[in-house]
């Protein structure tokens, strides 16, 4: 019988597809994630089913859709009802850690994990952050500048912290940033002796905001050799009013210290997501050369992916939180399996829902039925014809679905968007808006509505 394969899952977060070089960007420097995908499979089109962390990273490890969890937001609880589905692996006799960021709420609620080693990183600690810990060891000075424990730079507490959290600068040296504490983590426990196969999910907390690359990271990128997204920038906000809010927010509102020239601040924003992403990149180089080192890369699955993406510049914005733009929801996948083909771009649509059925399907164990995802083996076997006909994404304030030409949003509040992705990749014109109850737009609500009823008769 042959022997299990360990199973080593690098997770970011908020990493866009559009922001690795081995997905078509030609700015950003991402060599070690570029060799990753010459090594395996690379898929084109992976979405996320929210592009909000909490939710997204719920859905993955429970593997449900946000709405069959009633998880939504970030304060969303864990649901008790559905198990997560790291205990199959350990009954099945996995040893599992959990390492970095996990974004379980509560913190440390996601039983099945032998070794937890969490944090939070870029933003407030968890009560029980182990990162925390370690850094008010190594300087008991660091304790007074939590929870902005980078130091950073450029924000004072009394102010709107929304209008400066994203470009500021970490104050920390680069032994001491967060992702180079979880990568030592990381590299230390593929290092100890296990006697069983290992399932290891490491949560690297970057390109997260704020976007505040460490020492030697923060000037990688010339911001005014960029190439940003044409303006106007605030073209996108005409879509619905929640585009106009979050446009109007993070374009007309936002006073950084730049002395109003919004144009400068975009560009040094991106070139410091940049830094980060380069640094993450750099942090998975790591993980792999002592994958290698200990003997271990011949007999392991490795997959990195991440929760939701960022604009990154795309429309002139930073950040996240408008419902289906494939900036926030269409994600990196890479996966690389010892006896499978390598090299390869599979183009069809999948989604991060279908990450532990197909980790299952590889290591020879029954999918639990709680999973809505399926299997990626086909795929993974060299069948270009693998694809989902749609995915889904849900958050807490639309639901929507993506097929390989449409876009369809249906927000909350009776607002929808329809792109057709033919004609308008980028997503910048609202088809709905110039013909409501566009047959085409109602065909997609049908199919929508559909998801909807079954995955949320689960919680009945």
């Amino acid at each position: 019988m042959a022997e299990p394969m360990n199973i080593l899952y690098l997770f970011s977060d908020q990493h866009a597809a559009h922001a690795l070089g081995c997905y078509g960007n030609q700015e950003v420097c991402t060599p070690h994630l570029d060799q990753l995908a010459a090594e395996g499979v690379l898929f084109e089109n992976a979405f996320a089913q929210c592009g909000i962390c909490a939710p997204s990273r719920m859905s993955i490890y429970t593997g449900c859709y946000p709405a069959t969890l009633g998880a939504r937001g970030n304060l969303c609880q864990y649901p008790d009802h559905l198990p997560p589905l790291i205990p199959h692996l350990r009954d099945a006799g996995y040893t599992t850690a959990a390492i970095g960021k996990m974004h379980f709420v509560p913190g440390r609620r996601c039983p099945g994990f032998d070794v937890m080693k969490v944090c939070r990183g870029g933003s407030a600690a968890l009560p029980d952050d182990d990162w925390r810990a370690w850094l008010i060891e190594q300087d008991p000075a660091y304790e007074k500048l939590w929870p902005w424990g980078e130091g950073l730079s450029h924000f004072d507490a009394n102010e709107d912290f929304e209008r400066n959290r994203h470009l500021l600068t970490c104050g920390l040296p680069l032994e001491h940033y967060v992702d180079t504490w979880v990568t030592n983590q990381a590299v230390d426990y593929l290092k100890q002796p296990k006697g069983k196969p290992f399932f290891a999910w490491i949560g690297l907390t970057r390109p997260h905001d704020p976007y505040a690359p460490p020492p030697g990271y923060d000037r990688l990128y010339d911001p005014a050799a960029l190439k940003l997204w044409p303006e106007p920038w605030g073209l996108i906000r005409a879509n619905s009013s929640e585009h106009e809010r979050w446009v109007k927010h993070r374009i007309d509102d936002f006073n950084p210290p730049y002395h109003g020239d919004y144009g400068s601040w975009l560009r040094d924003a991106v070139a410091a997501f940049y830094g980060q992403v380069t640094y993450v990149d750099h942090c998975v180089g790591r993980i792999l050369r002592t994958l290698e080192d200990c003997g271990l890369a011949e007999n392991t699955i490795v997959v990195y992916g991440a929760d939701h993406g960022d604009f990154v510049g795309r429309y002139g914005m930073m950040g996240k939180l408008i419902p289906g733009n494939d900036a926030l929801v269409r994600v990196p996948l890479i996966w690389r399996v010892p006896g499978m083909q390598a090299d390869r771009t599979h183009p069809g649509l999948t989604e991060n829902l279908d990450i532990f059925p197909t980790l299952f399907d590889l290591a020879g164990l029954p999918i639990p039925p709680q999973c809505e995802g399926v299997p990626l083996r086909p795929a993974l076997s060299g069948d270009a014809s693998f694809c989902k006909e749609t995915v889904f994404f849900e958050d807490e304030k639309a639901d929507g679905l993506r097929t390989a030409e449409w876009t369809y949003v249906r927000h909350h509040n009776g607002e929808r968007e329809l792109y057709d992705l033919c004609e308008d990749p980028c997503q910048e014109s609202n088809l709905w808006l110039e013909t409501p109850g566009h047959a085409r737009g109602m065909e997609l609500e049908k199919i929508l509505d559909r998801h909807l009823s079954t995955v949320e008769s689960s919680q009945r």
